[in-house]
This record gives structure tokens, C-alpha cells and sequence, in this order.
């Protein structure tokens, strides 16, 4: 089968799929660029956590060295994760699947409308495919570590300790039991 066939039979349909991945390409690489500038040029919440990072650090060198001249163990609260509740991991999934569903209805009302901007273009299709196949895998990993948690495969017991899937950040509370400097 020669290309001029595989043309022939698959209609004008086939030459619009590369295109549509590289422009999908391009939309993703203008971007990331343009994150990576306002992250440089705006504080977000990353300074924040960078500062608290440089605080909990200085905290332990000062508790080290407190601890070295007292003899007393240190203690500095550290930031820790707590597993999600059920409920919230459910209702997350439900968006994401939710959102999932929505992003490939949008996206083959809009490929295979009669008129538009979005009309026949390669790329509508390949965009919203993508994001619906990341959203509906996020959902997949949040309703199963809803449903199994600890009980799981290691693989899943592990994406249920990932900041973002299973975890939240926690300061710990100061243990009232150690010993204090007079």
C-alpha cells in the first residue's frame, strides 16, 4: 500500500493530525514560557514557602546549637503530611472525572461544529483529549486511594503519601513532654 492510497482511503481527514500535534507543541512551549517569566517577575506563594523552608531550617541550626550548649534535645515543629480524608478524596475525584468528561464533550462539540474557529482543527481535538486523559487519570488515583488506602499496592500506598493526590501540609504541635530551658 503506497501513501497515495492510504490518502485515498483515509480522505483528507489524515493530513490535519501533525500539524495539530505540533501546534499543540507550540501551545505548550509559549506556555511554559510565559509561567516561567511571571514566576520570576511575581512572588507567589513559592516565596512563602521557600521563607517558612529557610525559617524551619534556622530554627533547627539554632535548636542544634542550643542543644549542643544546654544538653537538652532539641525540638522544632516540622512540617508534616496528613493523609486526606475519604470524602475529600472522593469529591476531588468526582470533580476531576467530572471536568474530564466535560473537556471531551467541549472538544468534539467544538472540532465537529459546522462553523468556528475551532472548527476541523486538529489540534482542539489533541488538546482536550490531553487534558481529559490527565484529569481523568487524577481521578482514577483519587477515588482508588479513597476507596483502598493503606490496603492498596505499594504502587497506590505510594501515590497516597504524594503532597498532591493523598497528603496535605501540617505543622506539628510542640511536644509538650520535652524538656524545657529554664
Amino acid at each position: 500500500m503506497t501513501l497515495s492510497d492510504l490518502r485515498r482511503r483515509l480522505g483528507d481527514e489524515s493530513g490535519v493530525f501533525i500539524p495539530a500535534l505540533m501546534g499543540a507543541g507550540i501551545l505548550t512551549s509559549i506556555f511554559v514560557l510565559v509561567m516561567d517569566g511571571a514566576r520570576k517577575v511575581l512572588p507567589l506563594d513559592g516565596a512563602r514557602a521557600r521563607s517558612a523552608h529557610v525559617r524551619a531550617g534556622a530554627e533547627g541550626r539554632v535548636a542544634d546549637l542550643d542543644a549542643a550548649a544546654t544538653g537538652i534535645p532539641p525540638h522544632v515543629p516540622r512540617a508534616v503530611h496528613v493523609p486526606r480524608g475519604t470524602l475529600s478524596s472522593t469529591v476531588l475525584a468526582g470533580a476531576a472525572g467530572s471536568a474530564a468528561w466535560f473537556s471531551v464533550q467541549a472538544a468534539y462539540a467544538a472540532y465537529y461544529a459546522n462553523e468556528g474557529v475551532l472548527s476541523d482543527r486538529g489540534w482542539t481535538l489533541a488538546m482536550g483529549f490531553g487534558i481529559a486523559v490527565v484529569l481523568a487519570a487524577l481521578s482514577v488515583v483519587w477515588l482508588a486511594t479513597a476507596v483502598a488506602r493503606d490496603r492498596g499496592p505499594r504502587l497506590l500506598r505510594t501515590a497516597a503519601r504524594l503532597p498532591v493526590v493523598g497528603t496535605f501540609p501540617s505543622v506539628t504541635p510542640p511536644d509538650d513532654s520535652a524538656p524545657r530551658r529554664p
